[in-house]
């Protein structure tokens, strides 16, 4: 299922898909996601911020953000998953799950940052290294 997220300024509105079935952004998508979190938190210091600190609030971030700690640490997915909004152990275990699943099928490569991305997460996670 492809979700649209709202755009931030100057931004195209991207798409992903479920990391469970296929690739969640394109290469070309991951690289647009880090190149828009360069260029707004160059305007933010331009503008004077002094400290920029990164967070999402949607629900489902934390499922994505798991693949990736796994994949650039190599700990077990259970290590890597949390509860997120608190779920109970049987969600819990699909998630854990989810994530071992996503990590079996797309395999990504620590070595390639960039190509991890399109692997295991939605348009917002690839900007915040901006």
């Amino acid at each position: 299922m492809a979700r649209a997220h709202a755009a931030g300024p100057g931004e195209r509105p991207a798409r992903h898909r479920d990391l469970s079935v296929g690739a969640a952004l394109t290469r070309d998508e991951a690289r647009a996601a880090v190149e828009t979190g360069i260029r707004v938190a160059g305007e933010l210091v331009d503008a004077g911020a002094g400290i920029l600190l990164t967070g999402d609030m949607g629900i489902g971030n934390t499922t994505p953000a798991a693949v990736l700690i796994a994949a650039f640490t190599g700990v077990d997915p259970a290590e890597a998953t949390g509860r997120g909004t608190g779920v109970d152990d049987e969600t819990y275990t699909r998630k854990v799950a989810v994530v071992r699943a996503a990590l079996d099928r797309h395999a990504p490569d620590p070595r390639d940052p960039l190509g991890c991305w399109p692997r295991s997460a939605a348009w917002s996670t690839p900007r915040w290294p901006g």
